[in-house]
């Protein structure tokens, strides 16, 4: 598998990192230790990705969707807020319980509830 590198956005916040090698690239329904890959673009650039754990109707969200309905910035290179509303359509279509997001407080139960506020939110539901 060929190595290559991706671009950190730690510039638009005061710093200077490498870029970080990345050993290959996770697809849209790969599974990776049990967790479904489901790409979830919006938040920043179209490689962006939930984990998904069917058994435990666990969601590692990241920041494409927070507890109480809070999504992450679309403003950042890359991002888009249409692709972020489609990527939370596609999450409600998902019996979600506990959300793992990437900033606040995880949810343990109810996440389609966060999800479903999220979409309000966003106006588009």
């Amino acid at each position: 598998m060929q190595e290559r590198a991706e671009v950190t956005l730690s510039a638009m916040f005061g710093e200077r990192t490498p870029a970080i090698p990345l050993a290959g690239t996770l697809k849209d329904g790969d599974i990776v230790n049990g967790l479904k890959v489901l790409h979830t673009p919006g938040h920043t650039p179209p490689g962006s990705i939930c984990l998904w754990d069917p058994e435990g109707e666990n969601l590692i969200s990241g920041d494409t969707v927070f507890s109480d309905g809070g999504v992450g910035r679309t403003d950042f290179p890359g991002g888009s807020q249409e692709a972020l509303v489609e990527s939370l359509d596609r999450l409600a279509g998902y019996d979600v319980q506990a959300i793992w997001p990437g900033h606040g407080m995880p949810v343990t139960e109810n996440g389609f509830r966060h999800i479903e506020a999220a979409r309000r939110m966003c106006g588009y539901y």
